[in-house]
Protein backbone atom coordinates (compact mmCIF):
# COMPACT_ATOMS: atom_id res chain seq x y z
CA UNK A 1 0.00 0.00 0.00
CA UNK A 2 1.61 3.41 -0.63
CA UNK A 3 2.25 5.56 2.47
CA UNK A 4 0.86 9.25 2.96
CA UNK A 5 3.68 10.67 0.73
CA UNK A 6 2.54 8.95 -2.36
CA UNK A 7 -1.17 10.26 -1.64
CA UNK A 8 -0.33 13.94 -2.12
CA UNK A 9 0.15 15.72 -5.47
CA UNK A 10 3.49 16.10 -6.62
CA UNK A 11 5.98 16.77 -9.98
CA UNK A 12 6.77 14.01 -11.59
CA UNK A 13 10.97 14.53 -10.46
CA UNK A 14 9.71 14.27 -6.78
CA UNK A 15 7.45 11.56 -7.52
CA UNK A 16 10.47 9.29 -8.88
CA UNK A 17 12.65 10.27 -5.60
CA UNK A 18 10.00 8.95 -3.65
CA UNK A 19 9.75 5.71 -5.59
CA UNK A 20 13.40 5.44 -5.16
CA UNK A 21 13.26 5.92 -1.76
CA UNK A 22 10.65 2.78 -1.63
CA UNK A 23 12.67 0.71 -3.59
CA UNK A 24 16.15 1.49 -1.20
CA UNK A 25 14.38 0.43 1.95
CA UNK A 26 12.61 -2.59 0.70
CA UNK A 27 16.03 -3.35 -0.52
CA UNK A 28 17.48 -3.10 3.21
CA UNK A 29 14.39 -5.10 4.24
CA UNK A 30 15.34 -7.82 2.23
CA UNK A 31 18.79 -8.06 2.74
CA UNK A 32 18.38 -7.99 6.79
CA UNK A 33 15.72 -10.60 6.53
CA UNK A 34 18.37 -12.73 4.27
CA UNK A 35 20.54 -11.94 6.66
CA UNK A 36 18.50 -13.75 9.74
CA UNK A 37 18.12 -16.59 7.31
CA UNK A 38 21.27 -17.44 6.22
CA UNK A 39 22.56 -16.58 10.17
CA UNK A 40 19.33 -18.82 11.39
CA UNK A 41 20.52 -22.01 8.94
CA UNK A 42 24.52 -21.36 9.57
CA UNK A 43 23.98 -21.75 13.31
CA UNK A 44 22.03 -22.72 16.38
CA UNK A 45 18.63 -22.14 15.63
CA UNK A 46 16.95 -19.39 17.28
CA UNK A 47 12.86 -18.51 17.14
CA UNK A 48 11.35 -19.34 13.85
CA UNK A 49 9.92 -15.65 13.84
CA UNK A 50 12.80 -13.30 13.46
CA UNK A 51 10.57 -10.21 13.22
CA UNK A 52 10.23 -10.57 16.91
CA UNK A 53 13.96 -10.82 17.53
CA UNK A 54 14.50 -7.56 15.63
CA UNK A 55 13.45 -4.45 17.55
CA UNK A 56 12.91 -1.56 14.89
CA UNK A 57 12.77 1.29 17.22
CA UNK A 58 15.97 2.98 18.30
CA UNK A 59 14.50 3.95 21.88
CA UNK A 60 12.65 0.92 23.60
CA UNK A 61 11.90 0.06 26.63
CA UNK A 62 11.43 -3.61 26.14
CA UNK A 63 14.78 -4.22 24.47
CA UNK A 64 16.07 -8.12 23.79
CA UNK A 65 19.39 -8.92 22.85
CA UNK A 66 20.64 -12.09 21.43
CA UNK A 67 22.99 -14.51 22.99
CA UNK A 68 25.88 -16.28 20.18
CA UNK A 69 27.98 -18.48 22.70
CA UNK A 70 30.72 -20.29 21.59
CA UNK A 71 30.54 -22.35 18.52
CA UNK A 72 27.55 -22.53 15.89
CA UNK A 73 27.07 -26.28 15.89
CA UNK A 74 24.54 -27.20 18.33
CA UNK A 75 26.14 -30.34 18.98
CA UNK A 76 29.02 -28.61 20.75
CA UNK A 77 26.52 -26.27 22.59
CA UNK A 78 25.24 -29.26 24.07
CA UNK A 79 28.26 -30.82 25.06
CA UNK A 80 29.34 -27.60 26.60
CA UNK A 81 26.00 -27.01 28.37
CA UNK A 82 26.41 -30.49 29.98
CA UNK A 83 30.27 -29.97 30.59
CA UNK A 84 29.39 -26.73 32.45
CA UNK A 85 25.96 -28.28 34.33
CA UNK A 86 28.56 -30.96 35.76
CA UNK A 87 31.21 -27.90 36.75
CA UNK A 88 28.34 -25.43 38.49
CA UNK A 89 27.11 -29.08 40.77
CA UNK A 90 30.55 -29.58 41.68
CA UNK A 91 31.32 -25.91 43.07
CA UNK A 92 28.19 -26.24 44.39
CA UNK A 93 29.20 -29.49 46.39
CA UNK A 94 32.85 -28.41 46.70
CA UNK A 95 32.32 -24.86 48.16
CA UNK A 96 29.38 -26.16 50.33
CA UNK A 97 31.24 -28.86 52.16
CA UNK A 98 34.20 -26.18 53.06
CA UNK A 99 31.17 -24.08 54.72
CA UNK A 100 29.91 -27.23 56.41
CA UNK A 101 33.69 -28.38 57.70
CA UNK A 102 34.42 -25.12 59.16
CA UNK A 103 31.70 -24.29 60.60
CA UNK A 104 30.64 -28.00 62.93
CA UNK A 105 34.78 -28.12 63.36
CA UNK A 106 35.71 -25.41 65.62
CA UNK A 107 39.56 -25.76 65.47
CA UNK A 108 38.65 -23.99 62.35
CA UNK A 109 37.17 -20.99 63.63
CA UNK A 110 40.08 -19.17 63.06
CA UNK A 111 40.24 -15.41 60.90
CA UNK A 112 41.32 -16.91 57.64
CA UNK A 113 38.79 -19.77 57.72
CA UNK A 114 35.89 -16.89 58.82
CA UNK A 115 37.16 -14.78 55.52
CA UNK A 116 37.13 -18.37 53.85
CA UNK A 117 33.54 -18.68 54.58
CA UNK A 118 32.76 -15.85 52.82
CA UNK A 119 34.87 -16.35 49.82
CA UNK A 120 32.67 -19.61 49.60
CA UNK A 121 29.98 -18.00 49.47
CA UNK A 122 30.50 -15.17 47.28
CA UNK A 123 31.93 -18.04 44.74
CA UNK A 124 28.58 -20.31 45.03
CA UNK A 125 26.56 -16.50 44.35
CA UNK A 126 28.95 -15.79 41.19
CA UNK A 127 28.53 -19.29 40.03
CA UNK A 128 24.78 -19.38 40.27
CA UNK A 129 24.50 -15.77 38.44
CA UNK A 130 26.63 -17.10 35.83
CA UNK A 131 25.87 -20.72 34.93
CA UNK A 132 22.18 -21.18 35.00
CA UNK A 133 22.29 -18.96 32.08
CA UNK A 134 24.62 -20.49 30.54
CA UNK A 135 23.50 -23.64 30.43
CA UNK A 136 19.96 -22.90 29.54
CA UNK A 137 21.74 -20.77 26.85
CA UNK A 138 23.53 -23.72 25.33
CA UNK A 139 20.95 -26.12 25.88
CA UNK A 140 17.89 -24.18 24.68
CA UNK A 141 16.83 -22.70 21.22
CA UNK A 142 16.17 -19.67 22.95
CA UNK A 143 18.98 -17.03 23.01
CA UNK A 144 17.51 -13.88 24.17
CA UNK A 145 17.83 -12.13 27.17
CA UNK A 146 15.78 -8.67 28.01
CA UNK A 147 17.77 -5.24 28.39
CA UNK A 148 16.83 -5.32 32.52
CA UNK A 149 17.73 -9.05 32.76
CA UNK A 150 21.15 -7.87 31.31
CA UNK A 151 21.43 -5.09 34.15
CA UNK A 152 20.38 -7.56 36.56
CA UNK A 153 23.42 -9.89 35.68
CA UNK A 154 25.79 -7.16 34.99
CA UNK A 155 25.00 -5.50 38.77
CA UNK A 156 24.87 -8.85 40.70
CA UNK A 157 28.47 -9.59 38.53
CA UNK A 158 30.05 -6.30 40.13
CA UNK A 159 28.75 -6.88 43.04
CA UNK A 160 30.10 -10.21 43.71
CA UNK A 161 33.45 -9.66 41.83
CA UNK A 162 34.61 -6.87 44.09
CA UNK A 163 33.03 -8.96 46.99
CA UNK A 164 35.42 -11.86 46.22
CA UNK A 165 38.19 -9.23 45.53
CA UNK A 166 38.05 -7.84 48.69
CA UNK A 167 37.78 -11.34 50.58
CA UNK A 168 41.02 -12.52 48.97
CA UNK A 169 42.61 -9.12 50.04
CA UNK A 170 41.95 -9.57 53.37
CA UNK A 171 42.99 -12.96 53.38
CA UNK A 172 46.13 -12.30 51.81
CA UNK A 173 46.84 -9.55 54.61
CA UNK A 174 46.16 -12.77 56.93
CA UNK A 175 48.65 -14.62 55.68
CA UNK A 176 50.99 -11.69 55.63
CA UNK A 177 50.28 -11.10 59.41
CA UNK A 178 50.87 -14.59 60.41
CA UNK A 179 53.83 -15.14 58.35
CA UNK A 180 55.79 -12.00 58.93
CA UNK A 181 54.37 -10.61 62.03
CA UNK A 182 53.56 -13.74 64.04
CA UNK A 183 53.91 -11.93 67.42
CA UNK A 184 50.83 -9.38 67.05
CA UNK A 185 48.72 -11.58 64.97
CA UNK A 186 45.59 -12.04 67.85
CA UNK A 187 46.37 -7.90 67.92
CA UNK A 188 45.94 -6.89 64.51
CA UNK A 189 43.47 -9.98 63.59
CA UNK A 190 40.91 -8.95 66.22
CA UNK A 191 37.12 -10.04 65.95
CA UNK A 192 36.16 -6.68 65.65
CA UNK A 193 38.80 -6.11 62.99
CA UNK A 194 37.92 -8.93 60.82
CA UNK A 195 33.99 -8.26 61.05
CA UNK A 196 34.55 -4.63 60.33
CA UNK A 197 36.69 -5.78 57.50
CA UNK A 198 34.17 -8.09 55.88
CA UNK A 199 30.85 -5.93 56.84
CA UNK A 200 32.41 -2.71 55.96
CA UNK A 201 33.65 -4.33 52.49
CA UNK A 202 29.73 -4.90 51.86
CA UNK A 203 28.57 -1.05 51.60
CA UNK A 204 31.87 -0.80 49.32
CA UNK A 205 30.53 -3.56 47.21
CA UNK A 206 27.11 -2.10 47.02
CA UNK A 207 28.24 0.82 45.67
CA UNK A 208 30.70 -0.62 43.01
CA UNK A 209 27.60 -2.34 41.71
CA UNK A 210 25.31 0.89 41.60
CA UNK A 211 27.73 3.27 40.31
CA UNK A 212 27.76 0.97 36.63
CA UNK A 213 24.42 -0.19 36.52
CA UNK A 214 22.07 2.54 37.25
CA UNK A 215 24.03 4.97 34.05
CA UNK A 216 22.88 1.93 31.78
CA UNK A 217 19.35 2.54 32.19
CA UNK A 218 19.71 6.23 30.27
CA UNK A 219 21.41 4.12 27.10
CA UNK A 220 18.88 3.20 24.23
CA UNK A 221 20.22 0.66 21.87
CA UNK A 222 19.92 1.04 18.15
CA UNK A 223 20.68 -2.76 16.97
CA UNK A 224 21.82 -5.27 15.57
CA UNK A 225 20.83 -6.70 19.64
CA UNK A 226 23.41 -9.70 18.54
CA UNK A 227 25.89 -10.46 21.43
CA UNK A 228 28.84 -12.23 20.98
CA UNK A 229 29.28 -13.90 24.06
CA UNK A 230 27.53 -16.57 26.11
CA UNK A 231 26.17 -13.63 29.18
CA UNK A 232 25.47 -9.92 29.22
CA UNK A 233 28.89 -8.14 29.68
CA UNK A 234 29.45 -4.37 30.18
CA UNK A 235 32.13 -4.64 27.02
CA UNK A 236 29.97 -5.99 24.79
CA UNK A 237 26.77 -4.12 26.14
CA UNK A 238 28.13 -0.58 25.77
CA UNK A 239 29.07 -1.07 21.95
CA UNK A 240 25.14 -1.69 21.09
CA UNK A 241 24.26 1.67 22.31
CA UNK A 242 23.48 4.94 20.40
CA UNK A 243 23.74 7.10 23.18
CA UNK A 244 26.73 9.02 24.31
CA UNK A 245 29.07 6.43 26.47
CA UNK A 246 31.70 9.04 27.82
CA UNK A 247 30.27 8.85 30.99
CA UNK A 248 29.72 5.28 31.49
CA UNK A 249 33.38 4.22 30.30
CA UNK A 250 34.50 7.07 32.59
CA UNK A 251 32.68 5.37 35.76
CA UNK A 252 33.57 2.38 34.58
CA UNK A 253 37.60 2.83 34.18
CA UNK A 254 37.66 4.67 37.72
CA UNK A 255 35.56 1.85 40.04
CA UNK A 256 37.76 -0.99 37.85
CA UNK A 257 40.84 1.26 39.00
CA UNK A 258 39.52 1.95 42.26
CA UNK A 259 38.50 -1.34 43.61
CA UNK A 260 40.08 -3.59 41.33
CA UNK A 261 43.80 -2.13 41.82
CA UNK A 262 42.89 -1.30 45.47
CA UNK A 263 42.77 -4.54 45.94
CA UNK A 264 44.99 -5.94 44.01
CA UNK A 265 48.40 -3.75 45.05
CA UNK A 266 47.81 -4.94 48.95
CA UNK A 267 47.58 -8.79 48.00
CA UNK A 268 50.85 -7.90 45.72
CA UNK A 269 52.64 -6.59 49.08
CA UNK A 270 50.97 -9.09 51.15
CA UNK A 271 52.38 -12.09 48.63
CA UNK A 272 55.73 -10.34 48.19
CA UNK A 273 56.81 -10.21 51.52
CA UNK A 274 55.36 -13.41 52.20
CA UNK A 275 57.94 -14.84 49.50
CA UNK A 276 60.77 -13.00 51.03
CA UNK A 277 60.21 -14.87 54.30
CA UNK A 278 59.92 -18.53 52.50
CA UNK A 279 63.24 -17.54 50.72
CA UNK A 280 64.45 -17.56 54.19
CA UNK A 281 63.82 -20.92 55.50
CA UNK A 282 66.90 -22.84 55.96
CA UNK A 283 64.98 -26.20 55.05
CA UNK A 284 65.16 -27.27 51.41
CA UNK A 285 62.10 -29.45 52.11
CA UNK A 286 60.23 -26.31 53.88
CA UNK A 287 61.11 -23.80 51.22
CA UNK A 288 59.66 -26.53 48.43
CA UNK A 289 56.28 -27.33 51.08
CA UNK A 290 55.88 -23.45 51.38
CA UNK A 291 55.91 -22.72 47.70
CA UNK A 292 53.97 -25.11 46.77
CA UNK A 293 51.24 -23.68 48.64
CA UNK A 294 51.75 -19.92 48.23
CA UNK A 295 52.49 -20.14 44.31
CA UNK A 296 49.09 -21.72 44.14
CA UNK A 297 47.16 -18.88 45.60
CA UNK A 298 49.27 -16.58 43.47
CA UNK A 299 48.40 -18.06 40.34
CA UNK A 300 44.58 -18.31 41.46
CA UNK A 301 44.53 -14.58 42.42
CA UNK A 302 46.35 -12.97 39.78
CA UNK A 303 44.59 -15.11 37.04
CA UNK A 304 41.31 -14.05 38.69
CA UNK A 305 42.24 -10.03 38.87
CA UNK A 306 44.24 -9.92 35.76
CA UNK A 307 41.30 -11.29 33.44
CA UNK A 308 38.49 -9.47 35.13
CA UNK A 309 40.42 -6.52 34.66
CA UNK A 310 42.06 -7.10 31.52
CA UNK A 311 38.47 -7.95 30.30
CA UNK A 312 37.05 -4.59 31.07
CA UNK A 313 39.60 -2.54 30.62
CA UNK A 314 39.96 -3.73 27.01
CA UNK A 315 36.92 -3.46 24.46
CA UNK A 316 35.52 -6.12 22.76
CA UNK A 317 35.95 -7.68 19.80
CA UNK A 318 33.76 -10.70 19.59
CA UNK A 319 36.50 -13.17 19.93
CA UNK A 320 36.29 -16.57 21.26
CA UNK A 321 39.05 -16.12 23.55
CA UNK A 322 37.47 -13.56 25.00
CA UNK A 323 34.62 -15.34 26.36
CA UNK A 324 36.99 -18.09 26.93
CA UNK A 325 38.66 -15.38 29.58
CA UNK A 326 35.04 -14.80 30.92
CA UNK A 327 34.77 -18.47 31.80
CA UNK A 328 38.45 -18.38 33.76
CA UNK A 329 36.57 -15.41 36.66
CA UNK A 330 33.24 -16.41 36.67
CA UNK A 331 33.32 -20.37 35.78
CA UNK A 332 36.68 -21.74 36.88
CA UNK A 333 38.18 -19.94 39.47
CA UNK A 334 34.73 -20.80 41.64
CA UNK A 335 35.62 -24.33 41.18
CA UNK A 336 39.06 -23.94 42.04
CA UNK A 337 38.84 -21.79 45.21
CA UNK A 338 37.86 -24.68 47.40
CA UNK A 339 40.24 -26.56 46.12
CA UNK A 340 43.70 -24.43 45.90
CA UNK A 341 42.50 -22.52 49.86
CA UNK A 342 41.06 -25.65 51.27
CA UNK A 343 41.09 -29.29 49.99
CA UNK A 344 44.89 -28.63 49.56
CA UNK A 345 45.07 -27.90 53.57
CA UNK A 346 46.12 -30.58 55.81
CA UNK A 347 43.63 -28.91 58.51
CA UNK A 348 41.04 -28.93 56.58
CA UNK A 349 41.66 -32.40 54.99
CA UNK A 350 41.87 -33.73 58.85
CA UNK A 351 38.58 -32.05 59.56
CA UNK A 352 36.88 -34.01 56.76
CA UNK A 353 38.17 -37.10 57.43
CA UNK A 354 37.44 -36.67 61.00
CA UNK A 355 33.46 -35.88 59.71
CA UNK A 356 33.57 -39.12 57.59
CA UNK A 357 34.82 -41.49 60.46
CA UNK A 358 32.17 -40.19 62.65
CA UNK A 359 29.41 -39.83 60.03
CA UNK A 360 28.29 -36.29 60.64
CA UNK A 361 29.57 -35.10 57.25
CA UNK A 362 26.37 -36.93 56.27
CA UNK A 363 24.50 -34.65 58.33
CA UNK A 364 25.82 -31.36 57.45
CA UNK A 365 23.46 -28.52 58.08
CA UNK A 366 21.82 -26.38 55.64
CA UNK A 367 21.77 -23.26 57.11
CA UNK A 368 24.73 -21.13 57.57
CA UNK A 369 24.94 -17.43 59.27
CA UNK A 370 25.97 -15.38 56.81
CA UNK A 371 29.74 -13.07 57.42
CA UNK A 372 29.31 -15.79 60.77
CA UNK A 373 30.02 -18.96 60.00
CA UNK A 374 33.53 -19.12 61.05
CA UNK A 375 32.70 -18.01 64.71
CA UNK A 376 32.28 -20.45 67.86
CA UNK A 377 30.61 -20.11 71.32
CA UNK A 378 32.55 -19.39 74.07
CA UNK A 379 31.84 -17.72 77.73
CA UNK A 380 28.36 -17.45 78.19
CA UNK A 381 27.23 -18.09 74.41
CA UNK A 382 28.72 -14.70 73.03
CA UNK A 383 30.07 -15.90 69.33
CA UNK A 384 33.90 -14.80 69.30
CA UNK A 385 36.79 -15.73 66.61
CA UNK A 386 39.71 -17.45 67.85
CA UNK A 387 42.25 -15.71 66.99
CA UNK A 388 44.53 -17.89 70.15
CA UNK A 389 47.31 -18.96 67.76
CA UNK A 390 48.79 -17.69 64.68
CA UNK A 391 49.83 -21.18 63.53
CA UNK A 392 45.96 -21.64 62.26
CA UNK A 393 46.81 -20.97 58.73
CA UNK A 394 47.83 -23.18 56.25
CA UNK A 395 51.36 -21.82 56.49
CA UNK A 396 51.72 -22.96 60.27
CA UNK A 397 55.05 -24.46 58.71
CA UNK A 398 56.20 -21.27 57.54
CA UNK A 399 55.71 -19.21 60.16
CA UNK A 400 57.42 -22.02 62.63
CA UNK A 401 60.35 -21.28 60.30
CA UNK A 402 61.18 -18.14 60.43
CA UNK A 403 60.43 -17.46 64.17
Amino acid sequence: MPGPLALSARSPKSSTRVDELQDSDSIVGIRTLAYFCDYGQSTSPLRSDFSEQMIPDNQTTDTEFILLPFSSSMHVQYALGFLFLLIYFLTLAGNLLIMAVIKMDSQLHTPMYFFLVNLSFFDMFYSSVMAPKLVYTLLTKNKTVSLSGCVVQIGLMFFIASSEAFILSAMAYDHYSAICNPLIYVIVMSKRFCTFLARGSCLLEVTNSLMNTLPLLRLHFCGPHLIHHYSCEMPELLPLSCSDLFPNKMILFTTLVVFGFGCFFPILFSYTRIISAILKISSASGRSKAFSTCSSHVIVVTLFFLTGLGRHLSPATGSILEQVISLQYSIVTPLLNPIIYSLKNVEVKIAIKKMWREKRILALPISFTFMGAGRKKSGKGSDTISTSSPATTPYDSIAKGTT
